[in-house]
């Protein structure tokens, strides 16, 4: 085994620290949430919105996320083409997650939206 076969397989692994460690404070809903809607959220927003499917859908991702690339670095030292494959296939996975349950946490936000009842105007009716 080459030298740059180690490297490249320590770089991957030592991501997959990352990834995992990411995934499982968001699972327990600690620490940063490192997901879109959340940054890009002003500061009033970010105090108002629910977090948890946030969280869980940092967790899933992050997690497959990991998953990927622990399946690169075996692949990165044993040349195992079905590692590569697997790998490829966890990301795919995490892609298509990340769009759906995108597209389901806001329509959950929507509904519970309209789901409330309308404001009373200025003269209370």
């Amino acid at each position: 085994m080459s030298t740059g076969q180690w490297i490249a397989s320590a770089i991957l692994f030592f991501i997959v620290a990352v990834c995992a460690v990411i995934a499982i404070r968001s699972y327990r809903q600690k620490g940063l949430l490192l997901n879109n809607a959340f940054l890009h959220a002003s500061k009033k927003e970010r105090e108002e919105m629910d977090k948890a499917p946030y969280y869980r859908q940092t967790a899933v991702v992050f997690s497959l996320l990991a998953c990927n690339f622990l399946s690169q670095g075996i692949y990165a030292l044993t040349y195992k083409r079905f590692f590569s494959i697997m790998g490829n296939v966890l990301l795919l996975f995490a892609i298509v997650y990340a769009v759906n349950s995108t597209k389901a946490i806001e329509e959950e936000k929507r509904s519970r939206e309209t789901r409330q009842e309308p404001k009373d105007d200025e003269n209370g009716h």
